[in-house]
């Protein structure tokens, strides 16, 4: 549930299953879990935008502004791709007091969505520049805490996407980084000294799906409001609390 919410709401899902784990005092490495339940909400998000995936898809062969999306979600993935295997132990390690510093910096972020529900640019108007720009905010969503929904968002309101088309591009941007994650942490599954329980792995995995998907809607219809940057007080009280936390522990 805590996945399916935050991994498309503004909030940060590894923020918060990192506060989850420390909450309920679960040591045990739940990377295998994790990953199980983010493809969970990538099944949400082909669900939801599947109607843009079977152009990507079709753009594959037929070309036309399909392709040129295709290949715009590439040149975003790069450096999350780029910088993701080379520091994964690195935020593993992070402290909690470092995950209450980037959820106030998501609320520094979101506050720059203000007054972004006029823009007009659709997403056969997003350039390779608007593109690497918006791939750099999702390489720094590495960090727990830091929403990657929040900062590619953001990014792609800044260079004046529309509220609809700017989620559009962020959530289609998040099917290559999830499936990475699950091919990078598959020989673990393969590796560990106890095979896990796959009834659970299906669960955790079926409830992100349905929540997932429910939230994807609902994140849809705040941005077509305008207030996106309404999560912006909840991430920095959760920030402060969470550094709070973090310093006493």
């Amino acid at each position: 549930m805590v996945q399916g919410l935050c991994e498309f709401l503004p909030v940060s899902s590894s923020g918060h299953l990192r506060l989850v784990e420390r909450l309920f005092g679960i040591q045990s490495n739940l990377l295998i879990f994790e990953i199980a339940v983010h493809l969970g909400t990538l099944l949400a998000v082909l669900v939801v935008y599947r109607q843009h995936v079977g152009n990507l898809l079709r753009g594959l062969f037929l070309g036309g502004d399909a392709r040129r999306l295709l290949v715009m979600l590439l040149i975003a993935t790069l450096p999350a791709a780029i910088v993701g295997p080379q520091v994964d132990d690195w935020v593993e390690s992070l402290p909690l007091s470092a995950v209450g510093l980037s959820l106030i910096g998501t609320a520094v972020v979101l506050t720059f969505t203000r007054n972004a529900q006029h823009n007009t640019k659709r997403l056969n108007q997003v350039t390779a520049r608007t593109a690497f720009g918006i791939g750099l905010a999702q390489a720094l969503a590495i960090l727990p805490g830091l929403s990657r929904s929040g900062v590619t968002i953001t990014a792609a309101l800044l260079a004046g996407l529309a509220p609809g088309e700017a989620a559009s591009f962020s959530f289609l941007l998040a099917i290559p980084v999830i499936l990475g994650a699950g091919v990078l942490g598959a020989h673990r599954f393969l590796e560990a000294d106890q095979p896990p329980d796959l009834v659970l792995l299906l669960l955790g995995a079926t409830t992100a799906a349905v929540v997932g998907f429910v939230t994807l809607l609902l994140v849809q219809h705040i941005l077509k409001r305008g207030r996106l940057w309404w999560f912006a007080p909840y991430c920095f009280l959760l920030g402060v609390a969470t550094i709070l936390v973090g310093w006493r522990l």
